[in-house]
């Protein structure tokens, strides 16, 4: 079976796993999915995210070659809602190269500060920015300005990350 057949076969966990087990620790496997991602129409788009999201943390090294193009993917204008879920939780949950933290840290201020960004974005935002606070403490005031300014109409979630932010000295 192809890989473009197995992603759009079903999009549900079990199948993301299937997918993740077949990427493992294979680099061109990785490749292939990553390209679906980038190339793929809106819904192979969404629907492959998922995975390689799953398979990047799982193999972090996989990840090696792709920092500049998932952030890049992440910061396009009009990308499915679970592609930019699944980007920014990739740039969360590994670290990544230090010659790219100035381009992630504007991005992630601009997806905080966008009114019309959805939740888990915005959480996996705040997640990167503490991280990042702890390198330049001088992102912390403006880091707690605006997550005050958003307290009152966030979710359970985004308060919860909030309070460990606004915590932070």
């Amino acid at each position: 079976m192809v890989l473009l057949d197995i992603v759009l076969a079903e999009h549900s966990k079990a199948q993301c796993e299937v997918i993740v087990r077949w990427v493992g620790k294979n680099q061109n496997h990785f490749n292939q999915l990553l390209e679906l991602v980038i190339k793929g129409k809106p819904i192979l788009s969404q629907r492959a995210s998922w995975p390689l999201c799953n398979a990047a943390i799982a193999n972090p090294l996989l990840m090696k070659e792709h920092w500049k193009t998932v952030l890049k993917q992440a910061m396009k204008e009009k990308l499915p809602r679970g592609v930019k879920r699944n980007m920014i939780k990739i740039l969360a949950e590994i670290p990544f190269p230090k010659k790219l933290e100035g381009n992630v840290m504007d991005f992630c201020f601009q997806q905080l500060e966008n009114p019309l960004e959805e939740i888990a974005v915005k959480s996996w935002a705040m997640k990167i920015l503490m991280k990042m606070a702890m390198s330049y403490p001088d992102i912390l005031p403006e880091l707690k300005l605006i997550v005050e300014d958003q307290y009152d109409l966030g979710s359970a979630g985004f308060k919860a990350q909030a309070k460990r932010i606004l915590a932070m000295k």
